[in-house]
């Protein structure tokens, strides 16, 4: 079974300012990372219930599953119904997930 695949504004975003962080140092990096990623996103038509549970899943009230990208995590959601797969967010790893709170730095005291 195929799975159409609709990356949202959202995810476009992210996207769009990863791109730009990596153009600054690198424009070559930076066009072959997004090739890349796009790449990535479409292997998504096939089997995107492959992919392991996003860390979002424990803040939102969602079924998300992530898909890793060298330092970025695609985060999405599978429709079953209507066989389609939503890019919700492009993140880099080392953010807090969407809805994850900001740690506290111990001094609850």
């Amino acid at each position: 079974m195929r799975f159409r695949v609709i990356v949202t504004p959202e995810a476009q975003t992210g996207i769009k300012e990863a791109f730009a962080y990596i153009q600054a140092a690198s424009p070559l990096n930076a066009a072959h990372w997004l090739q890349a990623l796009y790449r990535e996103i479409d292997t998504l038509e096939r089997f995107p219930e492959r992919c392991g549970y996003a860390r979002e899943r424990a803040y939102l009230d969602e079924d998300l599953r992530q898909l890793l990208f060298k330092s970025h995590r695609i985060v999405f959601s599978v429709n079953k119904s209507e066989k389609r797969v939503y890019v919700l967010y492009v993140r880099h790893a080392s953010r807090l997930a969407v809805g994850e709170p900001v740690g506290n730095d111990g001094d609850d005291e």
